[in-house]
């Protein structure tokens, strides 16, 4: 500090003492040459002030929230469905009213501090916001599964003893064939969250189906054993328009 700006301040203090911010009311000292004409103790008062008036007078920045322009370059391609499935559970998402989130797969806490690794088209999906909570900045494992066998239906009993029926079996050698193994399973906890989609709108038990689901994962070396689940959830969504059914599954590291 100059010594000029000290002797300044220090016969202001002397003479006039500290001032009053008009906004907050918190003392403050003027610059140099800003004794008299200085109201407010920092550009956070004179911005919120700012705001304040603008708000009354109608006046708004920020031009228009992103959906708006969503919906207009849609309609200008002559698309009639505006919506989107969510990347991991396939929820339908509409982009009004903050719909969806633009969600990193490979979360950015990773990635190179490059402009062209942060914005990856390929890295880029569409999310909504229970699944983007739910990944956080861990990596998921997703699985999109047809719908299971129920775990009445997994077993047989033939002469005293319980083997795998043919249903049960036909479904883990459909698993092994389109999910191929990975060569090194989470050896760590882990949350698993099933988002089941039926093909009727029968009032399913969902917890009948968890033992095929999780027998799956546990041989397709997802992760090594049941006991590494720490929580495990099952959600009922809409039915599939399809009439088939699927459940979509996410598994994350702890």
């Amino acid at each position: 500090m100059r010594e000029r700006e000290k002797r300044w301040i220090a016969e202001y203090q002397l003479n006039h003492g500290l001032k009053n911010c008009v906004e907050c009311g918190e003392e403050y000292l003027p610059n140099s040459g800003q004794g008299k004409q200085q109201k407010y103790c920092s550009k956070t008062c004179v911005n919120r002030v700012k705001g304040r008036r603008n708000k009354e007078r109608g006046l708004h920045k920020g031009g228009y929230p992103r959906h708006f322009y969503i919906v207009l370059w849609m309609r200008a391609r002559d698309e009639e469905d505006i919506t989107a499935p969510c990347h991991y559970c396939g929820k339908i998402l509409e982009p009004e009213y903050n719909g969806f989130i633009i969600e990193h797969v490979i979360p950015r806490t990773k990635l190179e501090r490059t402009k062209e690794a942060m914005h990856d088209i390929n890295n880029l999906v569409i999310s909504c916001h229970s699944c983007n909570k739910l990944k956080g900045i861990n990596d998921l494992i997703r699985l999109k599964l047809k719908w299971p066998v129920t775990v009445n239906s997994m077993y047989r009993s033939i002469r005293g003893r319980n083997i795998l029926s043919k249903k049960a079996r036909e479904y883990y050698d459909w698993f092994s064939k389109t999910h191929p193994s990975l060569s090194s399973p989470i050896a760590l906890p882990v949350k698993v969250t099933m988002l089941f989609h039926p093909p009727k709108n029968f009032r399913y038990d969902i917890d009948n189906y968890f033992k095929n689901i999780l027998d799956c994962l546990t041989k397709g070396r997802i992760f090594m054993d049941d006991s590494q689940i720490i929580d495990l959830r099952g959600v009922k969504r809409q039915k599939d328009p399809e009439k088939n059914g699927y459940v979509n599954i996410i598994v994350k590291r702890c």
